[in-house]
């Protein structure tokens, strides 16, 4: 008798028929209970992602998975981490893919998600002594960035520079 996955969980009755040399017949049942204890292959590869305008930028599982399989069938897939920020680019980042199959058996694997953004670097340029403004000056800051989309300083100004003064 064959078995397939469609025979996991359910006892199937099997029937033993054994004949001697002399032809003399003899039978037997048994239930057989089939159990599926193999874990999915699970399996990675690694994605590099770029973050957005917004300094974000997400993974699906169809990003990490490079073809996980079982033979009785894959019920569920799951990333532990999705979304990353400016604070993920530089390193890479270690992601887990978890797959269980249809008979509850789990199997994971790792893949490396390398995020590329460019973050700007912000320098005040100022060329006056700081203590001329602490005396009533008005003070020109002015970024110097590089890759800045855009700016917006505590004021709420969006340009590049800003006047700070008494007031």
């Amino acid at each position: 008798t064959t078995f397939t996955c469609a025979d996991v969980g359910s006892p199937v009755t099997v029937t033993l028929t054994v004949i001697d040399n002399n032809g003399n017949v003899s039978t037997c049942e048994a239930l057989v209970t089939v159990e599926d204890n193999v874990p999915p292959t699970a399996l990675c590869k690694p994605v590099t992602v770029q973050l957005d305008a917004n300094g974000e930028a997400s993974i699906t599982i169809t990003d990490i998975d490079n073809g996980s399989n079982d033979a009785c069938g894959i019920a569920s897939r799951s990333l532990d981490i999705t979304e990353f920020t400016c604070t993920d680019v530089g390193a890479p980042v270690t992601v887990t893919l978890t797959v269980t199959d249809t008979n509850g058996n789990v199997s994971t694997c790792q893949a490396i998600v390398t995020v590329l953004g460019d973050i700007p670097t912000v320098s005040i340029n100022e060329p006056e002594e700081l203590p001329e403004f602490c005396q009533g000056a008005v003070l020109v800051l002015t970024t110097t960035a590089t890759n800045a989309a855009s700016y917006l300083w505590s004021s709420g100004e969006t340009t590049d520079s800003i006047e700070v003064g008494p007031q």
